[in-house]
């Protein structure tokens, strides 16, 4: 058993097990990669939402509760190398989804009690697809990322309790790993899982293909998180960020001399300069915040499609407010104004 980048699997190699079922009559196919398990790493990708943890509506405990990742292929349109893994990745992902299909209707009499089973039936109704193609309530297609969903696992003691660990491995009580980019171990649990991997954050991960669950209304597969490596969403303040009240007064007082001084030699050619430098940056300014009101007003449209995405797609359980990919933070300059000799002088701070 060793782990495959996504984009070097031969799907030549994959077979697919006898049809089996579970203690509770649940019936499963177990999908193997030259003879052993499939382990996956996929490239580094968006966990939008981060760790999400499903609830249902009027749970009064957390014994159905479920933990799952989605991983973007926000940025594959790109052309650097990062780019291109994410489209192989993808396009690797959709054809081994038609190997799964094809092979559902090529057995659905021994899989599912089905003579006949037709491709437009099974992707229609029955199958649910590794990649996740967000959609209205309509089933219309919406211009976003698509996605792949890793599920947590979660250890449960001998009395049925849940013990707030996760697990890649219920048979020996093996632990999922995380790591930082230091490649430092994190700890994590159900209690704190969703600030391990919070909304933005990037990860590499390990995923293991579990098993193809089959009944005659639903298809899928199940793939579990082994390990990930996390990338923290760095548009995120979590720390301690405020400057110190002197250090910050000393240097604006060291500023303002300065400024006096560049004033003093240069004065009227910098009072022309800097007005209309100021002027500019007003213009600038202006622009961005339009921007930002535009982008504001897509996010919330964008909440709006998932979560109603969400509550089609599993009515009983209740999906967090998803949060959209962070796009680079826009640094605005501020114009301040110091006096020399009776007159303003413009200068810009970033």
């Amino acid at each position: 058993m060793s782990v495959i980048k996504a984009s070097a699997i031969d799907l030549s190699q994959i077979t697919f097990s006898d049809v089996k079922s579970d203690v509770h009559g649940r019936k499963m196919v177990f999908i193997n990669r030259n003879g052993g398990k499939i382990l996956v790493q996929t490239p580094k990708m968006y966990a939008s939402n981060g760790i999400k943890r499903w609830r249902k509506k009027d749970a009064v405990d957390n014994l159905d509760d479920k933990f799952e990742m989605e991983l973007s292929f926000y940025g594959e349109n790109g052309s650097d190398k990062h780019s291109e893994e994410l489209r192989t990745f993808h396009e690797k992902w959709n054809e081994f989804d038609e190997l799964i299909k094809t092979k559902v209707i090529e057995k659905s009499k021994e899989w599912l009690s089905m003579p006949k089973l037709d491709k437009i039936t099974l992707e229609s109704v029955m199958y649910t697809p590794m990649v996740k193609i967000p959609k209205d309530k309509e089933g219309n297609e919406l211009p976003y990322p698509s996605r792949v969903r890793v599920k947590l696992d979660r250890e449960m003691d001998s009395n049925g309790s849940y013990t707030g660990k996760f697990l890649s491995n219920k048979k020996f009580k093996t632990e999922i790993l995380m790591f930082d980019e230091s490649k430092e171990k994190l700890e994590m649990n159900e209690n704190n899982a969703e600030t391990v991997v919070s909304k933005g954050s990037q990860v590499i991960c390990i995923m293991e293909l579990v098993y193809l669950s089959l009944s005659k209304t639903t298809i899928s597969t199940k793939w579990k998180l082994v390990q990930a490596k996390v990338f923290g969403n760095r548009d995120s303040i979590t720390g301690y960020a405020m400057l110190d009240e002197d250090s910050a007064s000393q240097q604006e007082d060291l500023d303002t001399e300065n400024e006096v001084v560049n004033t003093t030699l240069h004065k009227e050619d910098t009072t022309v300069v800097n007005e209309k430098k100021e002027s500019e940056e007003q213009e600038e300014s202006e622009e961005e915040e339009e921007e930002d009101e535009e982008e504001e007003e897509e996010d919330e449209e964008s909440e709006e499609e998932e979560d109603e995405e969400g509550q089609q797609q599993e009515e009983e359980v209740k999906e967090p407010e998803p949060e959209p990919i962070p796009e680079p933070a826009v640094t605005k300059k501020v114009a301040r104004t110091t006096t020399t000799r009776g007159k303003k002088v413009a200068s810009v701070n970033a």
